[in-house]
This record gives structure tokens, sequence and C-alpha cells, in this order.
């Protein structure tokens, strides 16, 4: 069996802590729980998926070695699952995974679902990566189907092609290479504000709209709207969307949600 390497999120640690080295902590266990300890866990079946034991000291840290047949990985209590083929492996392969706490801040970032993902040596073909998440600690107003697979790239979170929603709280991805993953919901791209157009007297009140929907149009209900006026003067509108008129003229209202903006236009005409 290979020697996990010591390099990258493969630190090299004391002997006394690594769950991989030749020399253990001298614990009283029995004789076959440190032969487990000793080495790396392998999958000896390609249709068994296996779990890897947490790293004595790091439980956000787990590894686990695969045949090159392949197999099914699951880390870190199932946060992470990797379906792996042979025609992705150059042979027996070592998976570990790492929570992320370096990782950049993000709004629609999930907690707890960022992960270090690496293995050695490097893949060849495309695996399945899924992430499972805790539907308590969404982040407000999203919702399953708007949750996608990004990848960490230099300082921003780029979504991973082709992810999607799977089972109930998991979302996986097609990947041929590894890194720091998450979930994120997708970001607002288009705001429509509706009416489109309103004509209104000096001192009415009318209530607008904001719809918000995703680069493919999709609507994202729920999601936190910003409210302006561009002209005060002529019409104002308050947090909850509702339009003022102040004075004659032509003016706009305009709704933001993240980094998404769109508007509508107000015509107000003398007194009521």
């Amino acid at each position: 069996m290979r020697a996990a390497p010591s390099t990258g999120l493969f630190k090299r640690r004391s002997p006394a802590h690594d769950p991989r080295g030749p020399d253990l902590p001298r614990l009283p266990l029995h004789p076959l729980l440190r032969s487990v300890l000793a080495l790396p866990v392998a999958c000896a079946l390609a249709a068994s998926a296996c779990e890897g034991p947490a790293f004595p000291g790091e439980p956000d840290r787990q590894g686990v070695t695969l045949p090159a047949a392949g197999g099914t990985v699951a880390l870190l209590g199932g946060a992470l699952r990797l379906v792996v083929p042979a025609s992705a492996l150059a042979g027996e392969t070592y998976f570990e995974a790492a929570l992320s706490t370096g990782h950049p801040g993000a709004t629609l970032l999930v907690p707890g679902t960022a992960l270090t993902v690496q293995a050695e040596p490097a893949l060849v073909g495309s695996i399945e990566l899924s992430l499972t998440y805790d539907d308590a600690r969404l982040p407000h107003a999203l919702r399953h189907e708007e949750l996608r697979v990004y990848k960490l790239g230099g300082d921003f979170w780029r979504p991973v092609e082709g992810s999607a929603p799977a089972a109930e709280w998991t979302v996986s991805a097609a990947v041929d290479s590894l890194g720091t993953f998450a979930l994120l919901g997708v970001p607002a791209a288009i705001v429509e504000v509706l009416p489109a157009q309103l004509r209104m007297r000096v001192g009415e009140e009318v209530a607008v709209t904001a719809r918000v929907r995703d680069a493919a149009g999709n609507l994202l209900p729920g999601r936190a709207v910003s409210w302006l006026s561009a002209k005060p003067t002529v019409a104002t509108v308050n947090h909850a969307g509702v339009v003022r008129a102040v004075g004659p003229g032509i003016g706009h209202i305009g709704a933001t949600s993240q980094d998404a903006a769109g508007s509508n236009s107000v015509v107000v005409e003398g007194d009521l």
C-alpha cells in the first residue's frame, strides 16, 4: 500500500499524529485497530462506498485510498461524496478532504459546505462530486433548486458548469480536477420593477413589486431587494416598495438585488 504524500493538502504530520505513519501514538488500542489506523483505508471493491477515518486530533480531515478500479467515496460524515470511475484514475489513488477555513466569504455561500479535496496521483478523467448541506443553515431565501457547486479560483468562487441539485440536500457536478468547492446560490442577474410605467398625481401612493431572476431567466423568489428613487423631488419610495408622488415631472424607481438592478418610469402630474 502506498504511503500518502506529504505536500499540499497532505501536509506532513509528526509520527505521533499521523494515522498513516508507521509509528502510532502509544494508546491502549486493539492490535487490529492499530493496523487499520496505520495505513490509508482501501476500498477493495469498485462498487463499494467507503469512508476513511478522521486523523487523530483533526476531525475535519479524512483520507481514503481507492484501487485502480475506482469506486464510491464518502468523506467527512457524508458531506462529500465522490463517484470515481476507473477511467479517472492512473492507478491506486489516495483522496483526502478537509473543511476549508481560509476561503473568501460570499453572501450566498451555504455555511459548512466549503471543502478542499485533493487526490494523489492527480485525476486523469472526470468524476462526480456531490456536496451535502444542512437545510437549517441555508442563507435566507435560498431554495434547494437554486444551489450550485462552485470552485474557488484565486479569490473568487466560480460556478462548475453543469452542476445541479440532485437528491434532497445534495448538489452534484462533474469535475476533472480537484481543489476547494462549496455550495452557493445562483446570483441574481435580472430585476424587473412592476408595473413598468406609473402615472400618478401629487400625493398619491402606489405599491410596486420587484421580480428577481437568474441569468437563465428563472425566478428567484424571496431574494432581498433594495429600493431607491432617481428623482426624489418627483417621487419617493420606501423600503417596502411604496411609491409616493411628490411633485410634477418624470422620475424612475429602481430596485437592486446583489449586483443586479432594474427600474421603471414614473410620471407625476399636477395636484390631486
